[in-house]
């Protein structure tokens, strides 16, 4: 379907699907009173957002979110999915969720943002208010600005329970507090293997923000680099009114505010990625982050922000990137670092028909593509260098 101006709406079902729509000018999706809604695989841009309130479960899945006043907004909804969306060059907000109304509910209420790119939004690009679980994973937050409040990259506040995880959030800008990420969370936080990076603040923090003044659980900060920001008060990471059980291990940063329970293994020296200018954030071979965390890390997942073993070399490494040169390109079905002609043709054709592809369960992406004919061009064999990916897979003549 396209659509210029008239707009989807969905009110009292049982459940509904939306997809493979092509919206624009003003016609937005919303969707209230509905059991289970998903929301799949569109294109929303010029003035239109996602706008859903009062639905038991929902899923907004692969959609694409441009140029719009706002992407998605989220009002009192019980279990939220938001996967592999690219929310970009709003003039508002990218992801505004809230369950206020809900919160003293006796059904819990949770979000789960993974996989998505969030980047160049106006006002904030994520936004979570009285969540009983919230969970942030596996993310790109990017360029975002807040120009009258704390947090340009991630906001979340009144959470019970939070896992922030395998994250990238740089280059975001605020106005007050924690330009990459301000918390307050009543109960528990993980906060494991994160990257932030050339975040700033007009005021304090311009890498993370956490306010522990009503928190009674445990504040859990591990393997993060959080490396490169600026503030006029604490550059990095600043606690304010620590309270519970704070445990800080194995993190590198500059510039720390704030009283903890235990620490041990933090380190600060340059993170050494292989090329900020390109956003490249994985570690060059020379890091100090390289083998340096810590595998008791409460959270951490199996892989990394990539998609690769998060533990390639017995100890995990600082950051939301494993250091590796031993991943292959999927087109290497075979594994043996040589790209033939029938694998490629194979690749081509997933591509073609937008398919997930056997070793990724991912659509292939058009760089990958490109990348493995390069390589096929150049004779078929390469090598991994550890950069990011497709960049890192380069010919061995």
């Amino acid at each position: 379907m396209n659509s210029n101006g008239a707009g989807l709406e969905i009110v009292g079902s049982d459940s509904a699907t939306i997809n493979n729509n092509i919206l624009m000018k003003s016609c937005s999706i919303n969707a209230s009173q509905t059991r289970i809604v998903d929301i799949i695989e569109n294109q929303i841009s010029n003035g239109t957002n996602i706008s859903t309130a009062y639905v038991y479960n929902l899923n907004i899945i692969k959609n694409t979110i441009k140029k719009s006043n706002n992407g998605i907004h989220i009002i009192n909804s019980y279990n939220v999915s938001l996967l592999y969306n690219q929310i970009s060059e709003n003039n508002g907000y990218g992801i505004y969720t809230i369950s206020s109304d809900i919160s003293e509910s006796l059904t819990p209420t949770f979000i789960n943002i993974k996989n998505n790119s969030i980047t160049k939004n106006d006002n904030r690009g994520v936004a979570i208010f009285s969540y009983d679980s919230v969970a942030i994973q596996n993310n790109l937050i990017a360029n975002n600005s807040k120009n009258d409040n704390d947090a340009a990259g991630l906001y979340v506040t009144q959470a019970n329970t939070t896992k922030i995880v395998n994250n990238v959030i740089i280059d975001n800008i605020a106005s007050q507090n924690g330009g990459a990420v301000y918390i307050n969370t009543k109960n528990s936080l993980c906060f494991v293997n994160n990257t932030i990076y050339g975040n700033k603040a007009s005021n304090i923090a311009g890498g993370v923000y956490i306010d522990l003044s009503e928190t009674q659980g445990t504040i859990n900060i591990y393997n993060n680099i959080i490396w490169g920001n600026d503030a006029n008060i604490c550059k990095d990471l600043f606690l304010y009114k620590s309270s519970g059980i704070v445990n800080i291990y194995n993190n590198n940063f500059n510039e720390f505010y704030g009283s903890w329970s235990s620490e041990s293994g933090n380190i600060n020296e340059s993170p050494l990625f292989i090329d900020t200018d390109n956003n490249d954030y994985n570690l060059n071979y020379t890091s100090p982050c390289i083998n340096a965390g810590s595998n008791n890390a409460p959270e951490m997942p199996e892989s990394d922000k990539d998609g690769d073993p998060r533990i390639s070399d017995n100890i995990v490494d600082i950051g939301a990137f494993e250091h590796s040169t031993t991943i292959k390109h999927p087109a290497d079905t075979n594994q043996d670092f040589i790209i033939t002609q029938p694998e490629f043709n194979t690749y081509n054709q997933a591509w073609r028909n937008n398919t997930d592809w056997q070793t990724t369960q991912n659509s292939v992406a058009a760089d990958f593509l490109t990348r493995a004919g390069y390589i096929l061009q150049k004779g078929g064999r390469y090598q991994n260098t550890g950069a990011r990916k497709p960049l890192c897979w380069v010919p061995v003549e």
